[in-house]
Protein backbone atom coordinates (compact mmCIF):
# COMPACT_ATOMS: atom_id res chain seq x y z
CA UNK A 1 0.00 0.00 0.00
CA UNK A 2 3.02 2.29 -0.15
CA UNK A 3 3.98 4.57 -2.78
CA UNK A 4 7.03 2.09 -4.10
CA UNK A 5 6.09 1.49 -7.51
CA UNK A 6 6.53 3.30 -10.85
CA UNK A 7 4.02 3.36 -13.35
CA UNK A 8 4.89 4.23 -16.81
CA UNK A 9 2.17 4.73 -19.35
CA UNK A 10 2.15 3.26 -22.08
CA UNK A 11 3.41 5.58 -25.32
CA UNK A 12 0.21 5.09 -27.03
CA UNK A 13 -1.84 7.05 -24.25
CA UNK A 14 -0.18 10.28 -25.32
CA UNK A 15 -0.62 11.95 -21.59
CA UNK A 16 1.72 14.88 -20.13
CA UNK A 17 2.44 12.45 -16.86
CA UNK A 18 4.36 9.92 -18.16
CA UNK A 19 5.47 8.43 -15.46
CA UNK A 20 3.84 8.44 -11.58
CA UNK A 21 4.85 6.96 -8.24
CA UNK A 22 2.12 4.63 -6.83
CA UNK A 23 1.06 2.02 -4.64
CA UNK A 24 0.25 -1.11 -5.81
CA UNK A 25 -2.80 -2.25 -2.76
CA UNK A 26 -5.35 0.64 -2.06
CA UNK A 27 -7.83 0.37 0.59
CA UNK A 28 -11.25 2.45 -0.58
CA UNK A 29 -14.09 2.61 1.66
CA UNK A 30 -12.59 -0.12 3.47
CA UNK A 31 -12.16 -2.63 0.38
CA UNK A 32 -8.66 -3.46 -0.94
CA UNK A 33 -8.28 -2.76 -4.97
CA UNK A 34 -5.31 -3.48 -6.60
CA UNK A 35 -3.91 -1.31 -9.66
CA UNK A 36 -0.68 -2.78 -11.23
CA UNK A 37 -0.26 -3.53 -14.93
CA UNK A 38 2.60 -5.77 -14.62
CA UNK A 39 4.32 -5.11 -17.80
CA UNK A 40 4.71 -1.47 -17.29
CA UNK A 41 5.53 -0.76 -12.93
CA UNK A 42 8.53 -1.73 -11.51
CA UNK A 43 9.14 -1.35 -7.77
CA UNK A 44 11.76 1.80 -6.95
CA UNK A 45 14.12 -1.07 -4.56
CA UNK A 46 14.65 -4.64 -4.17
CA UNK A 47 12.22 -5.04 -1.86
CA UNK A 48 9.43 -3.66 -3.41
CA UNK A 49 10.36 -5.27 -6.88
CA UNK A 50 10.39 -8.72 -5.01
CA UNK A 51 7.02 -7.98 -3.62
CA UNK A 52 5.32 -7.01 -7.13
CA UNK A 53 7.08 -10.52 -8.49
CA UNK A 54 5.19 -12.39 -5.74
CA UNK A 55 2.09 -10.90 -6.54
CA UNK A 56 2.79 -11.77 -10.26
CA UNK A 57 3.60 -15.52 -9.45
CA UNK A 58 0.41 -15.64 -6.82
CA UNK A 59 -1.77 -14.32 -9.48
CA UNK A 60 -0.25 -16.86 -12.20
CA UNK A 61 -1.21 -19.38 -10.15
CA UNK A 62 -5.13 -18.91 -10.00
CA UNK A 63 -5.52 -17.60 -13.78
CA UNK A 64 -8.46 -18.57 -16.59
CA UNK A 65 -8.18 -17.62 -20.22
CA UNK A 66 -11.56 -16.90 -21.54
CA UNK A 67 -12.04 -16.70 -25.58
CA UNK A 68 -14.38 -13.98 -26.67
CA UNK A 69 -16.52 -14.10 -29.31
CA UNK A 70 -17.83 -10.68 -31.84
CA UNK A 71 -20.37 -9.11 -29.93
CA UNK A 72 -19.33 -10.35 -26.60
CA UNK A 73 -19.89 -7.49 -23.69
CA UNK A 74 -17.78 -7.47 -20.67
CA UNK A 75 -18.31 -4.96 -17.74
CA UNK A 76 -15.81 -5.19 -14.46
CA UNK A 77 -14.65 -2.85 -12.28
CA UNK A 78 -11.01 -2.50 -13.68
CA UNK A 79 -10.12 -2.17 -9.82
CA UNK A 80 -11.22 -5.11 -8.45
CA UNK A 81 -10.47 -7.80 -11.33
CA UNK A 82 -7.38 -8.56 -12.29
CA UNK A 83 -7.12 -8.93 -15.69
CA UNK A 84 -4.62 -8.94 -18.62
CA UNK A 85 -4.22 -10.37 -22.80
CA UNK A 86 -2.48 -12.27 -24.41
CA UNK A 87 -1.22 -12.20 -28.21
CA UNK A 88 -4.09 -11.02 -30.48
CA UNK A 89 -4.02 -12.11 -34.18
CA UNK A 90 -5.80 -10.84 -36.76
CA UNK A 91 -8.07 -7.74 -36.52
CA UNK A 92 -8.79 -6.13 -33.29
CA UNK A 93 -11.97 -4.14 -32.93
CA UNK A 94 -12.55 -2.32 -29.37
CA UNK A 95 -15.11 -0.09 -27.49
CA UNK A 96 -14.32 1.00 -24.28
CA UNK A 97 -16.48 3.29 -21.88
CA UNK A 98 -14.53 4.34 -18.56
CA UNK A 99 -17.05 5.05 -15.36
CA UNK A 100 -15.70 6.76 -11.86
CA UNK A 101 -16.61 7.14 -8.26
CA UNK A 102 -14.19 9.70 -8.26
CA UNK A 103 -15.50 12.04 -11.39
CA UNK A 104 -19.14 12.97 -11.72
CA UNK A 105 -21.34 11.56 -13.73
CA UNK A 106 -21.18 12.33 -17.51
CA UNK A 107 -18.17 13.77 -17.53
CA UNK A 108 -16.17 13.83 -20.22
CA UNK A 109 -12.14 13.61 -19.92
CA UNK A 110 -9.88 14.28 -22.72
CA UNK A 111 -7.29 11.26 -21.92
CA UNK A 112 -4.48 13.22 -23.10
CA UNK A 113 -5.13 15.66 -20.39
CA UNK A 114 -6.12 13.59 -17.55
CA UNK A 115 -4.26 13.73 -14.05
CA UNK A 116 -2.65 10.73 -12.13
CA UNK A 117 -4.18 9.58 -9.06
Amino acid sequence: MSKLYIHTAPATFNVDCKKANTSVLDSIDGIYEMKVAFHNTVGINEKAQNALSRLHDAIDDVVFTQEWNPGNLLIFNNLRCVHGRGEVKGERWLQRCYGSSIIPAATVIELSKAIAY
